[in-house]
Formats: structure tokens, C-alpha cells, sequence
């Protein structure tokens, strides 16, 4: 219930599908006796969205995300394992065309083969399921399962849990899987943005984990500027207002014990 509750409720309050519903809305309004509010209405949303996809809005919200939790650094002592989280692998075109093939997370099974060969004497658990709602789609597990040997990871160190549908699962099917000792420590890779939810949700889950964030979308000086590519200025903003959304969330329902987890 929870997932399909929060794959619908996104669907209103993405920030995109949120205004343009707002704009139809005055367009709708436009012909009867509010037409003046609702002319007000959709021009207001049509220039909300040209400023808020010129202007480094979602910038700014993802790089408070990214800079939140900060890498550990690999201090040599014995980890059991590095979970890796799905997001990254696309799993229907890659099983139709017959060959890898990643997104924009794309850094998050890179971090498998860096971990492969850092440490070849831990396992490598990728954690990631089928998201969508409607119609079938293919586990990212499990289509990440059949290029392993691909991605250069011998089959034997390497474990998947196919079923989570969202990082809450993630966490919980993890465990359920793995169950780790309280001494045990796993190196969590995902998204940096990604990465205080990710925290928070294992921790809660059983987990002692070190965080390892790949994908960073800030850093850069000239993504502070104001752009005329509302497309991904548009894309930031409802990435980063999706994880603070989900932040939020999963520490009022209590499925983490801290906003931003501490080192």
C-alpha cells in the first residue's frame, strides 16, 4: 500500500505535473465568471515554470542532499559485503538488445567492478526490483544477474535481491537476505543525493553501513548560473524535490530515526 500510495501521490506532486495541472486548471477557469483568476492562475504556472527551470533551484536542493553525508574513506579494515542499490540498470533494454545498459545513476554498477577489484575477498549484493505501477516490467536484479559475467564479477561473489520496489525494501529485503551480524559492516553505494534516506533507511533496518555516494549531479560553477535549458533544469528540480519529499517522509512515518544521519 505504502509503495502504490507514493508512486500516485508523485504523480500530482512532481513539481512539472503539479504546475501544469495548476495551469489547466486557470486555462479551465478562464471561461467563467473567476476567468480573471483563472488567467492569473495559468500565467502565474507557465512563468513558475520557465523560472524554476532556468534558475538553479533543483541545483541548490541537490547539492544540500549530496553534501549531507560525507564519503568514508576506506580504512582497511574487513568489510562483509558492498550493497549496491538499483537505479541504475535498464533492465527491459538490456534483455531486448541484448547487451548492458545504464542511465544517468550509471556510476552505481561502475562502483561494483572498483569494488570487485578493490576488495576480492567480499561479496557484492545488488539490491533493486521492478518500480513500476502499471504493466510488467523486468527486475532490475535480475537483469543485472544475467551481465554479471559481463561486468567482469565472478558469479560466486556476487548476490542479488531481486523484489525491493523502493529503498525502504531495499533495506528490508536486504536484511532479510543477508542477515548481518551486529559486528558486520557493509559498504553502501548509491546516488549521492540518494545517500541520507539510503543511510537512514538501513541503519533503521538492522544495518551498520558505510556510505560510498557515486553519481554526483553538483559540483560544477556553471550549473549556479541561470540556463536556458528549462528540460533539465525541470529534471533537477523534480529529482531533488522527489528526495527531499521521500527524506521527509520516511522519518515522520518513523521508518528512519534521524533526518540527516550522522557519521
Amino acid at each position: 500500500m505504502y509503495f502504490l500510495a507514493s508512486k500516485l501521490l508523485w504523480i500530482v506532486a512532481q513539481p512539472l505535473n503539479a504546475l501544469l495541472i495548476l495551469a489547466f486548471l486557470g486555462l479551465g477557469l478562464a471561461w467563467t465568471r473567476y476567468g480573471r483568476f483563472g488567467r492569473g492562475l495559468c500565467l502565474a504556472s507557465l512563468l513558475a515554470i520557465v523560472a524554476l527551470g532556468s534558475l538553479p533551484v533543483g541545483t541548490l536542493l541537490l547539492r544540500a542532499l549530496e553534501d549531507s553525508v560525507q564519503p568514508w574513506k576506506d580504512d582497511g579494515r574487513p568489510v562483509a559485503g558492498v550493497i549496491v542499490l538499483g537505479g541504475a540498470f535498464e533492465g527491459d533494454t538490456a534483455l531486448a538488445r541484448g547487451q548492458v545498459a545504464f542511465n544517468e545513476a550509471g556510476e552505481r554498477i561502475v562502483a561494483i567492478l572498483q569494488w570487485a577489484r578493490q576488495r576480492p575477498d567480499v561479496k557484492i549484493v545488488f539490491s533493486g526490483g521492478a518500480a513500476a505501477i502499471i504493466g510488467e516490467a523486468v527486475s532490475e536484479g535480475r537483469a543485472v544477474e544475467r551481465f554479471v559475467e559481463t561486468l567482469g564479477v565472478p558469479p560466486g561473489r556476487f548476490v542479488v535481491e531481486p523484489d525491493s520496489r523502493n529503498t525502504l525494501e531495499n533495506a528490508r529485503f536486504s536484511y532479510a537476505l543477508l542477515r548481518p551480524a551486529p559486528s558486520d559492516r557493509f559498504v553502501l553505494v548509491t546516488s549521492a543525493y540518494h545517500m541520507p534516506r539510503s543511510v537512514g533507511l538501513f541503519r533503521a533496518a538492522g544495518f551498520t553501513v558505510l556510505p560510498w555516494p557515486v553519481d554526483y549531479r553538483t559540483g560544477s560553477p556553471r550549473e549556479m548560473r541561470a540556463t536556458t535549458d528549462l528540460v533539465d533544469g525541470l529534471h533537477r528540480l523534480d529529482t531533488a524535490v522527489r528526495e527531499w519529499i521521500g527524506l521527509f517522509a520516511a522519518r515522520a512515518l518513523g521508518q528512519t530515526r534521524e533526518l540527516f544521519p550522522s557519521p
